[in-house]
């Protein structure tokens, strides 16, 4: 939810009114402009085309956190820990959903590291690294195949106008 009120902030101080259909479904909506707010769910481009000979395969979809959807969609996963091994794990799964729903852009969004902890393989140590760096600007971008990916240091408990410049700094390339 904190992510929400950052990208609906950010939209609404953007001249975006924000419109609540329903519990589920809010718009961002500017001139013939409406961008979808979609929450924990699958992505109806999903590239998943078939898992075994099941008949049901919506379960198997990636449900990223947040998703701003118009055309290509921009995908949010919040993580709010601070363990290397959960941020590594977030780490890959915004990979996948870069794979899954071919976004314009995936954000892995979480407080910032841990000074201390473990490194129980490679990644971890990979993804410490790229923490130490995103602190350095707040964020730190990289390509997977062709598909651009942030990992964005946003924590509830600092001033919200940091976070938000944060998510500007994202958004403004994409909305």
């Amino acid at each position: 939810l904190y992510v929400f009120y950052l990208v609906a902030t950010y939209l609404w101080r953007n001249e975006y009114e924000i419109v609540k259909e329903d519990e589920q479904r809010y718009y961002a909506i500017k001139g013939t402009k409406k961008i979808q707010f979609i929450f924990n769910a699958s992505l109806s481009n999903s590239t998943l085309r078939k898992v075994d000979d099941l008949q049901n395969i919506d379960k198997y979809k990636g449900r990223p956190d947040l998703s701003l959807v118009e055309e290509k969609p921009i995908i949010f996963e919040c993580k709010y820990s601070q363990k290397v091994g959960y941020i590594t794990m977030g780490r890959f799964k915004v990979m996948a959903y870069a794979y899954e729903y071919q976004p314009l852009v995936s954000v892995l969004v979480y407080p910032g590291l841990n000074k201390e902890g473990i490194d129980y393989d490679a990644e971890d140590a990979a993804t410490r690294e790229l923490d130490r760096r995103a602190k350095e600007r707040g964020l730190i971008d990289f390509w997977y195949n062709s598909h651009l990916i942030y990992m964005a240091i946003i924590d509830p408990l600092r001033d919200d106008r940091y976070n938000l410049k944060i998510i500007e700094e994202i958004l403004k390339k994409f909305v």
